[in-house]
């Protein structure tokens, strides 16, 4: 059944991922925010003290051929037809997570969108359960309110 293969399949590309020296991220914030410019200029600095022996960020600019995990931030609208059109090009083992910010709303657009994903983590844990389908891993809650000012701002 597909539900089992996809599940020996997110296996599989865990296990490769966890046995890299090194893993390859990249975050790919949703374009749904720009006209309320929800990440400020700079956002992506905050990234920087993630770089270490075992973990290094790559800006999507330089393409996702070497890059292991993508991080997708959705905002409520339905991502679907995107990202299946953008996974055509991605490497093979190349992990996509969703990083739902809003799944307390719009729920048939965020199901669609978990659809797509490898895993996905709600920021709402209240409302999580529905997320849950048979080609995704429902990873734990992450809050989403750290993008809305930088380490300075914040301080």
């Amino acid at each position: 059944m597909w539900p089992t293969f996809r599940a020996q399949r997110l296996t599989q590309q865990f296990l490769l991922i966890g046995a890299k020296p090194k893993l390859r991220f990249t975050f790919v914030p949703s374009i749904e925010n720009e006209p309320i410019q929800y990440f400020p200029e700079g956002f992506i600095e905050i990234f920087s003290p993630l770089v270490g022996s075992d973990l290094e960020y790559v800006p999507i600019s330089e393409g996702l051929a070497d890059i292991d995990v993508v991080i997708v931030s959705c905002h409520g609208s339905d991502f679907s037809p995107q990202i299946w059109r953008l996974r055509q090009n991605w490497p093979r083992n190349t992990l996509l997570a969703v990083w739902f910010w809003d799944n307390h709303l719009a729920h048939l657009n965020n199901f669609k969108t978990a659809l797509t994903a490898d895993i996905v983590f709600p920021s709402h844990k209240y409302s999580s359960g529905y997320l849950a389908n048979p080609g995704s891993a429902l990873g734990w809650h992450i809050p989403s309110c750290s993008a809305q000012w930088t380490i300075g701002e914040a301080s």
